[in-house]
């Protein structure tokens, strides 16, 4: 309070004045030796010529006032860690909702896709690198699957055109064995058996 504050140019005698209490703190908290009214931080630094102390320069502040920043300093404080808290709680949803859960949804699929499940679907959206890479693995598998679905119909399809003749060759053969065809119409249904064949050897060299 400067109207409280000494004249500078007035000689002040503090009685009891002491500078040996602070020890080697060369600083003191109260009403230094009772000559203020209220509480303060007093600094106290010695003047030295030749190794000899002349005096001392001591630094007054109102203790309540060094109280009240230190205060407001630590509700800042506060407030900062809680903006920290609250930032870091958003980063760790933002993580876990676009990184964590897409992450263990494609490491899910994957396993799926390598135990063959190629039809598994992944729902990982976005257009981030997660989404991407959720949209690639299922274009590769949907790619494979198609391929596996079109080789068992090559399969399907082939097997039905050497199964036909196979079974005409089966059956002709085993008429003639069994007398069901007479032995003059054997050379007819050799040939027969032949040209059954020769369709089989044509199914194979188209393969």
């Amino acid at each position: 309070n400067s109207a409280n504050a000494p004249d500078p140019e007035q000689e002040i005698i503090v009685e009891g004045f002491d500078p040996t209490i602070t020890q080697k703190n060369y600083y003191t908290r109260g009403t230094f030796f009772d000559y203020f009214d209220e509480e303060k931080l007093s600094v106290i630094a010695p003047i030295i010529n030749n190794y000899k102390t002349r005096g001392y320069v001591i630094i007054h502040k109102s203790a309540a006032q060094i109280d009240e920043e230190a205060n407001s300093m630590l509700n800042i404080s506060y407030l900062m860690l809680i903006v920290i808290l609250f930032l870091s709680l958003i980063i760790l949803i933002f993580f876990t909702e676009f990184v964590y859960r897409p992450l263990r949804k494609i490491i899910a699929a994957t396993e799926q896709y390598a135990s063959g499940n190629m039809h598994y679907e992944l729902n990982v959206e976005g257009e981030d690198e997660m989404g991407y890479l959720a949209a690639s693995l299922s274009y590769m598998a949907r790619t494979v699957a198609n391929s596996e679905d079109d080789q068992k119909k090559f399969i399907a399809n082939v097997s039905h055109d050497f199964r036909s003749p196979l079974t005409s060759i089966k059956g002709f053969l085993e008429a003639m064995l069994d007398g069901t065809i007479p032995p003059e119409m054997h050379e007819h249904y050799l040939g027969v058996v032949l040209n059954e064949t020769e369709r089989l050897t044509k199914l194979t060299n188209s393969l």
